[in-house]
């Protein structure tokens, strides 16, 4: 004989809050783990293809230049599905990307500067579409190179809000 009948059901309650914290701390861990394979990458040093789907047969979504700024939404099994700065995505090979930072230039012009900050010397412009090599960061501005297109090699300091990438 029970002296407290309402045990049985306080374990019950006391066991299932337990097991929901443990799956709910458990979900958790998965959801930061996938969050942190999100990121940029950019193209390697040859053009690439981004696909429709994860295979080598699959039909291309859109070729892209060396350098090319990528934000992978998804890793599996040697592919990323990528999307790039104008909405487009699809899926490109792992050994098609590099980790190295790289921006592209997002608004119509952007002013390249001397130093980082506004009231430093304009040193060229930048038009939409430039692809950008980052030297170093410091701060909302980017030290960069141009690399596409190739016939402009500037360098320079870009505020982050111009580009795309990072």
């Amino acid at each position: 004989m029970l002296l407290f009948p309402q045990t049985g059901a306080m374990c019950y309650n006391y066991c299932m809050h337990k097991i929901k914290t443990v799956i709910f701390i458990i979900l958790c861990f998965v959801f930061i783990a996938s969050a942190a394979e999100a990121g940029f990458v950019s193209a390697g040093t040859q053009e690439a293809f981004i696909k429709e789907n994860p295979s080598l047969k699959s039909d291309v979504v859109a070729g892209i230049p060396p350098y090319y700024p990528l934000y992978v939404l998804e890793k599996t099994k040697g592919w990323y599905r990528v999307q790039d700065w104008m909405g487009t995505e699809g899926w490109i090979t792992a050994s098609d990307v590099t980790d190295e930072l790289t921006l592209i230039v997002s608004k119509i012009n952007a002013t390249l500067r001397s130093g980082p900050g506004t009231r430093d010397a304009k040193a060229s412009t930048l038009y939409r579409g430039y692809i950008l090599k980052v030297i170093k960061r410091t701060g909302a501005w980017y030290q960069v190179k141009v690399v596409d297109p190739s016939e402009d090699t500037s360098e320079g300091w870009v505020h982050g809000s111009l580009v795309w990438g990072d």
